[in-house]
């Protein structure tokens, strides 16, 4: 077993067998452990309120390694091999569950609505419910983004390097909250309104409302530019129906008008800084 001290605080590795990790809460961390001849890795990050961050980088193969510290300012993150996680459990409805969850479920929401299209009560029932879940899914993470921690989920990596991941902070939470808590108002004015004029195209514009939330949410949710991007032009496809509703010459009009400025602004000025970005900073995440 290899350990170490750093200060009064610090106490040595607890005998685990293979594997030894320790974490203090003070002054010093240090890691060291050997699991047969599987090489592996992982960063930590740890913040209390009133110590200092902890970062350790593990790379360790046969026979085992030590882990290299450094102390700075940060919240509470679990960094691996394939993207942040979550470390407050592992459960059902862990943060990093209910983080991935949350843009995606109106996106279900949307199959469900158009699915029961031919049904009004329960298309309108479902889109009603699946605004008050997204809700409660947003508003369970506020407490432990409040309390300083950031939830975190990856859903699978593109290219090396290049992942579609979400991570909450402080801002994105704020605004992923503003916009599922109006979205049930809104479900309910807009029932009102298309029943009362005699709307058509009723469900194509509840499905693609619930596109655009769930567009919403992963752009407030984006770990990274690439996710950014992704959810951005969804959320510009998905609002285009939104903007033609009427279905007139002028509605028509309008709609190639907002499809040109906004994508080509997208592919001219925001791919192309997320391009840049990657070539000159070699990753594409926010830090």
């Amino acid at each position: 077993m290899v350990s170490g001290s750093s200060g009064a605080g610090a106490r040595p590795l607890a005998d685990r067998g293979d594997h030894h990790d320790h974490l203090t809460n003070g002054r010093g961390l240090y890691l060291a452990g050997a699991r047969g001849s599987l090489l592996w890795g992982t960063r930590y990050e740890h913040r209390n309120q009133r110590g200092p961050v902890a970062h350790g980088q593990r790379s360790l193969g046969a026979g085992g390694g030590l882990c290299a510290l450094r102390f700075g300012h940060g919240s509470y993150r679990r960094h691996g091999q394939r993207g942040r996680q979550d470390d407050a459990g592992g459960g059902f409805m862990s943060g990093s569950f209910v983080v991935g969850l949350a843009p995606l479920w109106p996106l279900v929401g949307a199959v469900m609505i158009w699915l029961s299209g031919s049904l009004p009560n329960v298309r309108e029932g479902v889109t009603l419910v699946t605004a008050v879940v997204l809700l409660l899914l947003v508003a369970s993470l506020a407490p432990a983004v409040m309390a300083g921690e950031r939830p975190a989920a990856e859903l699978f990596e593109v290219l090396p390097g290049v992942r579609l991941a979400f991570e909450v902070e402080p801002l994105g939470m704020l605004f992923a909250l503003i916009a599922s808590f109006l979205w049930l108002p809104n479900s309910l004015y807009a029932i009102g309104y298309m029943r009362a004029h005699h709307e058509q195209n009723q469900t194509r514009f509840y499905v693609c409302f619930a596109i655009a939330l769930s567009s919403a949410v992963g752009v407030a949710f984006a770990a990274n530019l690439f996710t950014l991007f992704l959810f951005y032009e969804l959320l510009t496809i998905s609002t285009y129906p939104l903007v033609t509703h009427a279905g007139t010459d002028k509605a028509r009009r309008s709609g190639r008008v907002y499809l040109g400025v906004l994508i080509g602004t997208s592919i001219a000025f925001q791919l192309l800084a997320i391009m840049i970005t990657w070539a000159v900073a070699g990753t594409m995440e926010f830090t």
